[in-house]
């Protein structure tokens, strides 16, 4: 899941048309043009199926919690951008519903644990 996460970051920063798209969106500075619109989708539907995965394999105790912290801090991250914001309200990524709803109700509180979304799944590791 490192590398995953790592491939898509190094992929928008290798390209300069994708990295000045990412940045504007995040910084909500000025409006995208539609090919910056596009850019951004793109890359934003590469971290959000990523982190789908990553949470399947958090509830079933193969990443640890530190690890889905970081992930989930992310996610977080980029959905503070305007763009980011509609484009997870438009709800149109036939994602999981259960990783949709559990992302939607750690957006609507305050304080939040990944620990919560494991569930039944007892982590593989032996500190947690």
């Amino acid at each position: 899941m490192n590398f995953k996460v790592a491939d898509i970051y190094s992929r928008i920063d290798s390209n300069p048309h994708l990295l000045r798209s990412w940045m504007k969106a995040i910084e909500d500075a000025t409006p995208l043009s539609l090919e910056e619109e596009a850019n951004f989708g793109w890359q934003f539907s590469s971290v959000i199926w990523t982190m789908q995965g990553c949470l399947a394999q958090f509830k079933r105790g193969n990443i640890f919690e530190g690890m889905m912290l970081s992930v989930l801090q992310n996610i977080f991250g980029i959905m503070e951008a305007s763009i980011a914001k509609d484009l997870w309200d438009d709800e149109v990524w036939s994602l999981n519903s259960d990783f949709h709803d559990n992302i939607n109700k750690m957006r609507e509180q305050t304080s939040w644990s990944p620990g919560h979304l494991r569930g039944k799944y007892k982590p593989r590791f032996s500190d947690e």
